[in-house]
């Protein structure tokens, strides 16, 4: 496909999930993932999706549990970008409108030695404990992130 093709295509997309043309949401960054264990600041793995389509997954230690922090990451120990296609960009946007449309969050309830996530969309923040009880939008949207990023992401169990 061309650029000029794809460009036009995520215009239309951009404009249909209420983002205009022009408008910067933090450096043309659209969406933002984050999955870290509970118990520690390494083994984080962190996703950012652009309007042009380019994700960023990096595996590293964070420096806070504020997804908006400019250097969220340091001492990367994996990183790779993805050019998604126009169907996976629309599916991540569908999976984020439904998480926040069900608003899941209970940030408030920790379990020690599991996995948390935290999605940055439209200007809003959720966090959830990535459980046997997670939420199906949440799990899907992770399950879709792990077979599209360009490094591996492995969500193990301690013992």
């Amino acid at each position: 496909m061309s650029k000029f093709l794809l460009a036009m295509l995520l215009s239309v997309i951009m404009n249909s999930v209420g983002i205009s043309p022009g408008q910067q949401s933090d450096c043309n960054i659209q969406f933002k993932m984050a999955i870290y264990p509970s118990g520690s600041y390494n083994e984080t793995y962190y996703f950012e999706l652009e309007d042009n389509g380019m994700m960023t997954a990096e595996k590293g230690m964070r420096t806070s549990d504020d997804l908006s922090t400019e250097q969220y990451l340091r001492s990367k120990a994996d990183f790779g970008k993805t050019e998604l296609t126009v169907d996976d960009v629309l599916k991540i946007y569908r999976l984020a409108d439904k998480v926040i449309e069900n608003d899941f969050n209970d940030s408030d309830y920790m379990i020690k030695d599991d996995w948390i996530i935290q999605i940055y969309y439209r200007d809003e923040t959720i966090e959830e404990t990535y459980k046997s009880q997670v939420s199906k939008d949440i799990r899907i949207l992770v399950n879709n992130f792990m077979e599209i990023s360009a490094i591996d992401i492995n969500l193990h169990g301690w013992s």
